[in-house]
């Protein structure tokens, strides 16, 4: 079965180049959109080399289709792919980015909020705490019912919280992760098994267990 040609999983100067030739045909309003899954395409091949392609697929969507729906999630994916360059100080600006677009544009909402909160705690980020924290109450992308958002918000919290001396708080959080880790359905009945927390965290779940006992350890 042909894939489609906005999903290559290569990038040689033709695949470039029949991309963009099929992307001046296509419908305007639906460019941006194009853009951002060949960039999502190349992010999942695991290769590094194809990253700093994607990002300037990213940005290309950003700067070409401002308007676009697209763009909040494509400043999100930009930070994604700087995070798995090790560019934090760029991931923290497309973090950034994508806070303010969904600020001015609230009825498109990425993780962001997870996601640098998230970097910002296993990093770690300490001039970047508040921040994390102030994102993570303003968005609450733990309303979700979804064991790995509420995991990863939670063990954010935990984190940062523990590294602030904020104990007892840290110690709630932590458990709260942990409870999240555990479960093996979601709850929700035709979603059953949708983002659960990945067996493999296991070097973090025994961090956030003794996070979870610090509370009382120290009373």
């Amino acid at each position: 079965m042909a894939r489609d040609w906005f999903r290559k999983h290569s990038w040689s100067p033709s695949d470039e180049k029949d991309f963009f030739v099929r992307l001046a045909r296509a419908r305007v309003w639906n460019r941006a959109q194009y853009l951002r899954i060949q960039a999502s395409e190349l992010m999942s091949t695991g290769r590094k080399r194809l990253l700093d392609h994607a990002i300037l697929l990213l940005n290309r969507c950003v700067a070409e289709y401002p308007e676009a729906t697209e763009v909040v999630f494509a400043l999100n994916d930009c930070a994604e792919c700087h995070v798995r360059l090790g560019n934090v100080a760029h991931a923290v600006e497309n973090y950034r980015a994508a806070l303010e677009r969904q600020r001015a544009r609230p009825t498109a909402i990425s993780s962001a909020a997870e996601d640098f909160a998230w970097l910002v705690a296993v990093t770690p980020l300490p001039v970047h705490y508040e921040e994390a924290l102030n994102a993570l109450a303003e968005w609450k992308p733990d309303a979700l019912p979804l064991p790995l958002i509420r995991f990863r918000v939670a063990a954010a919290r935990s984190m940062i919280l523990s590294a602030m001396g904020r104990t007892a708080e840290a110690s709630r959080h932590a458990k709260t992760a942990l409870s999240e880790a555990a479960r093996k359905e979601t709850g929700l009945r035709f979603h059953r098994f949708v983002r659960l927390v990945p067996t493999q965290e296991g070097r973090m779940l025994r961090r956030l267990r003794a996070i979870a006992e610090s509370s009382t350890a120290t009373t």
